[in-house]
């Protein structure tokens, strides 16, 4: 994946931050209800230009590609073929997503040679990663004959709620539940496994393709990912893990998952199921903020321009939600159904990446960065001699700072200082 920028954001002037993570309540299911207030803080707005033109077009540092990547699942009809995915491609897509929870492992080996060949075939394009996004620790029951899901009944209480295609149809517990699809117990610590047979199986399969990065699914702390780590062996030691908070656990352990993995994703899919939906603002906000510190790349996920699945032009809502992430701090944003299931893909690629670059020409990059690396720096040795490196190379105008093989943590050290 190509992190060109990992910035951060400065907190407000005289804020204070708020009181410590609360433990577990003995009743998960009333914390996930009460107002959601889990220690997690939200800094103060990205530096933006003073003057900015409503008639100029939106002039970029280098251009929606070179600063916020955006991913597009493909796996529909409307998409699949090698001349879309070239489109695509050339439409400003960085990062190709597939779902395991869709199609058969046969069809994404041979999507992944498909996007292979589309980027050869737009050479002018940025470098396109392939992502991996697995299943995770969810319950899929199919349909159940007098039967209760294993493991389901010790996490759940008469009068629960639970939660199917993420909070479509909600169910409350009266003694046993027998439902299909997809399944989500607000609240409740289910007794699953981090990583499921499934999910290895997919990740042996991400090592032998190769692919770029894992999208986690429901990572819940930093044991989960560790275990992601080791299912992919030395084969994929390559891969980046993108860690998706889907959970009201995954937001009580999010510092340490952050330290973990490589990169984050705000799911606020299933993260509105766990959540009152008024709070998914707030976890959204800290999470990217948090990565912005860390050096992490974050990405802003679900029905982000969800109108285009059937009509050919999104909400302005939808248009300002896209531009909020980007000024938010986000490294990516994402589209799911969009482009997976959608009527207008190409379009709703082609739309999003202009409004990542009228974002990104609103933000005064250089004194955001300033303000990070005061901060960051002081407390980080090693960030503070690459910041210097990238200070000498930019006063220089050079093009490029070479890093030999093998020292992948310098090259994220420069990159986090870019």
């Amino acid at each position: 994946m190509n992190h060109r920028r990992l910035s951060g954001r400065p907190p407000a002037s005289g804020h204070v931050p708020p009181p410590s993570l609360k433990p577990r309540d003995k009743a998960p299911l009333q914390l996930a209800s009460r107002a959601f207030d889990p220690g997690l803080c939200i800094h103060g707005p990205q530096r933006c230009k003073e003057q900015i033109s409503l008639s100029a077009p939106a002039q970029t540092l280098g251009g929606a590609k070179d600063m916020t990547l955006f991913a597009a699942s493909a796996a529909c009809p409307a998409c699949d073929s090698l001349e879309a995915m070239s489109a695509l491609t050339s439409a400003g897509m960085t990062v190709a997503r597939l779902n395991m929870s869709h199609c058969s492992r046969a069809e994404h080996s041979e999507r992944v040679r498909r996007l292979r060949r589309a980027c050869a075939l737009c050479p002018d394009s940025p470098p396109l990663a392939v992502a991996l996004d697995t299943r995770g620790p969810e319950l899929r029951t199919g349909t159940l004959h007098n039967q209760v899901r294993r493991g389901l009944a010790g996490c759940v209480r008469p009068g629960d709620p639970i939660h199917l295609d993420d909070g479509l149809i909600s169910l409350r517990v009266s003694a046993v539940a027998r439902v299909q699809e997809e399944r989500l117990c607000a609240g409740a610590a289910l007794s699953l496994p981090a990583v499921t047979e499934q999910d290895r199986e997919d990740l042996r399969l991400a090592a032998a393709l190769p692919v770029d990065l894992v999208f986690a699914s429901f990572v819940r702390d930093r044991d989960g990912v560790r275990q992601l780590r080791r299912a992919l062996g030395e084969d994929g030691r390559h891969i980046k893990i993108i860690s998706k908070i889907e959970s009201l656990e995954g937001l009580l352990n999010i510092d340490s998952i952050i330290a973990e993995s490589d990169g984050v994703m705000v799911a606020r899919g299933d993260m509105g199921v766990e959540l009152p939906p008024e709070k998914v603002f707030i976890a959204q906000k800290s999470i990217i903020a948090k990565c912005n510190m860390a050096g992490k790349p974050a990405i802003c996920a679900t029905q982000m321009m969800e109108t285009m699945v059937t009509r050919p032009r999104p909400t302005r809502a939808e248009l300002a939600d896209v531009a909020n992430a980007v000024l938010d701090g986000a490294d990516c944003v994402m589209l799911s159904a969009e482009t997976a299931s959608g009527a207008f893909p190409l379009e709703t690629v082609r739309l999003m990446d202009k409004t990542c670059r009228q974002a990104e020409a609103v933000l005064d990059f250089e004194e955001t960065l300033a303000d990070i690396r005061s901060q960051v720096c002081a407390s980080d040795p090693e960030l503070a001699r690459a910041a210097e490196v990238v200070r000498h190379a930019r006063e220089a105008g050079a093009a490029a700072i070479l890093v030999p093989p093998g020292e992948e943590d310098t090259a994220l050290q420069l990159a986090r200082s870019v």
